[in-house]
């Protein structure tokens, strides 16, 4: 009896065990089978996560909640329905069902019904007609249609004239309701601004308004005759077409045109290429600036030259021979009367020439510059002379081109300091060698002697100091190098202590 009540050891039965998954098998072949399947994996993971292992039939109820969440997903995502009313189509079911609740699903819903009512009735009407109708009404239509056929086209009366235009309907007539609109442009003062919309009390402050604040410049203003014409230019190209003025490119409306010639400093009018010029070339008048040639040609051949820019004459100005005097005019006056014209302050110009260097023999003044250059003419603001390198001022001051700038910018290494120069005069005068001073005094050479030390660009504060002062120099340099790293690291390390928001390792991989 004891015998048979004594358990049964399972590891002779069952020698092959899976620590991971708390089983045992009979045989080789069998653990190895269980060691490919997943139920083997996935305790593997959760062992590795330091989780209990899980039963087979847990495994399998996991498996079988995992499928069936796969397919509802699958089944929700293959929902495809259309709504024959609105005709939409609709791929998830609570859209569908959002959209059968809505108000506007229902409207459609009851235009349809009474449309088919509609449809119904006229059905019946149609039957209704095909019914026979009234003879006396019969009788009066067939007398129409007998009296239409007995009336002639030569009883009427030749038409003797041509008729008449019709004239204008007194209602107005109804637009096609596929024409456009066109929108009735506002009047646009010519004292707004181009770019802001700022309204100038006339257009002479506009100008200025735009030049000041936005940077407009005008192109050739001398020529300009007409100002007015050509802001009313602009104005069309930019509330009009909604066109840059400089780079032409176009915009949905006139703000967006304006933000962009604001944003993109394009607040000036294209005058560069050939095209551009004869644009606004209407509003300048550039006929000063023909030669004589052109003038003459166009007299010969009895043209009379249109004049926009210059001045017109009185009448009774215009001389003999368009104003020219030739050798058989003649003059009413004296050759022995003739003088000189004296100025407003009764003055003559001759009588100021001396006072000029180039026309004085008296004038201390140099009449060469400083730079060596002897101009007879009066004083300009022209530069002299240049070259590539160099550009000489008629102040005498020469220029430098900006390529050669850190070459100007050199100083002497060796030159002593103000205090140094102080020192070593004060020196001087104590010694009393006031001759050996005047020659120390004078300008150092620009090269330094071959016998000179070097120096690196960094001690050259150390100048003159002995050995033990740079020593200790830089001693104290090194000690505040390693006080500067220390303190740089435990600011890092408060930082990354005060970074670290974990409270307990996670393990990246079971995330």
């Amino acid at each position: 009896m004891a015998s048979a009540a004594a358990p049964v050891d399972v590891s002779q039965t069952h020698p092959y065990t899976c620590n991971s998954c708390a089983v045992a098998f009979r045989n080789s072949d069998a653990q190895r089978t269980h060691m490919r399947s997943d139920w083997h994996r996935y305790n593997l993971k959760r062992k590795v996560a330091e989780l209990p292992p899980v039963s087979s039939e847990d495994y399998n109820d996991k498996v079988l909640a995992a499928q069936a969440t796969n397919n509802a997903a699958a089944a929700q995502a293959a929902f495809a329905t259309v709504c024959a009313t609105c005709q939409k189509t609709y791929y998830s079911e609570n859209a569908y069902q959002n959209h059968l609740a809505s108000k506007s699903h229902r409207t459609r819903e009851a235009a349809s019904s009474r449309g088919s009512a509609r449809d119904t009735n006229s059905v019946i009407g149609s039957i209704a007609d095909s019914e026979p109708r009234d003879p006396v009404a019969e009788a009066e239509f067939e007398k129409v249609v007998a009296g239409m056929k007995d009336t002639s086209i030569q009883e009427v009366p030749a038409i003797t004239r041509r008729p008449s235009a019709p004239g204008p309907d007194t209602e107005p007539r109804a637009d096609h309701p596929m024409s456009p609109e066109k929108p009735e442009l506002p009047s646009i003062p010519i004292s707004r601004c181009l770019f802001c919309n700022y309204d100038s009390p006339n257009l002479k402050l506009s100008v200025m308004h735009m030049a000041k604040i936005h940077g407009l410049f005008i192109p050739e203003q001398e020529f300009l005759v007409d100002m007015e014409g050509l802001i009313k230019y602009m104005q069309a190209k930019v509330h009009q077409n909604f066109e840059c003025l400089y780079c032409h490119k176009l915009r949905g409306n006139a703000d967006g045109v304006q933000t962009h010639m604001r944003d993109k400093s394009h607040c000036k009018i294209a005058f560069e290429t050939e095209e551009e010029m004869v644009e606004v070339g209407q509003f300048y008048d550039f006929s000063s600036t023909y030669s004589d040639a052109e003038d003459s040609d166009t007299d010969m051949d009895g043209v009379k030259p249109q004049q926009n820019g210059g001045v017109k004459l009185q009448d009774g100005e215009a001389a003999e021979d368009d104003g020219w005097e030739t050798d058989s005019s003649f003059s009413s006056l004296d050759t022995n009367d003739l003088a000189s014209v004296p100025n407003d302050d009764r003055t003559l110009s001759y009588q100021r020439l001396p006072l000029h260097k180039h026309h004085s023999n008296t004038d201390p003044r140099p009449h060469r510059t400083a730079d060596g250059w002897h101009s007879h003419a009066h004083h300009h603001n022209n530069a002299v002379f240049y070259d590539e390198h160099e550009m000489h001022l008629p102040s005498g001051r020469v220029a430098g081109h900006r390529s050669l700038r850190k070459y100007y910018r050199q100083n002497l290494h060796n030159y002593p300091t103000a205090a140094e120069r102080m020192e070593r005069a004060q020196r001087l005068i104590e010694e009393g060698s006031s001759e050996d001073a005047e020659m120390e005094d004078m300008d150092l050479p620009a090269t330094p002697p071959r016998n000179s030390q070097l120096m690196r660009r960094g001690e050259a504060g150390m100048l003159g100091a002995t050995a033990q002062q740079r020593r200790d120099v830089h001693s104290q340099e090194i000690r505040a190098r390693q006080k500067e790293r220390r303190a740089q690291n435990r600011y890092q390390a408060k930082l990354e202590k005060q970074a670290n928001s974990q409270k307990h390792f996670r393990d990246p991989l079971l995330q």
